[in-house]
């Protein structure tokens, strides 16, 4: 490879980082949205979507992780994305079916992990979508609140 290939493969590189850092960022927004919306109904009794029973529950945010806490009670959410790995490493085999994956962790033990997958085909800019891993079905307030309503039980 001469030195330009290389140069011009370095950046590149930069330039998808900090793209998928970017798509990160914008879809843990959009997860603590989807979280924050799902715990709405804590405590008021609602049927909707919120997580109900006892206390209110309160969201959390540092960075990329959250917390869900009601009463002594605390349910992580941990994101990973694949520009956390360290260069070298094998970012293709560590994320095979997305750019960031969720570690869900209930006080319990009990665990879930979501995934940040593509939705779309075929356009410039495909939108992306959170979707709990084992199923590959797409979240919502409702599948949300029902994972952490067991997990806040």
């Amino acid at each position: 490879m001469s030195d330009n290939e290389m140069v011009d493969a370095t950046a590149a590189h930069k330039e998808y980082m900090a793209e998928a850092r970017r798509l990160v960022d914008e879809q843990v927004d959009a997860l603590y949205a989807l979280v924050n919306a799902a715990v709405s109904g804590v405590g008021t009794g609602t049927s909707g979507a919120g997580v109900a029973g006892g206390a209110q529950a309160q969201v959390t945010r540092d960075g990329h992780s959250m917390a869900v806490s009601r009463g002594g009670r605390t349910v992580m959410l941990n994101v990973e994305a694949i520009t956390d790995l360290p260069e070298g490493a094998d970012r293709a085999h560590e994320f095979v079916s997305g750019q960031a994956r969720c570690a869900v962790q209930g006080p319990d033990g009990t665990a879930a992990q979501w995934m940040l997958q593509r939705v779309g085909a075929g356009s410039a800019a495909p939108p992306y979508t959170w979707v709990d891993a084992p199923t590959s079905q797409p979240l919502d307030t409702a599948a949300i609140a029902q994972v952490l309503q067991t997990m806040l039980a």
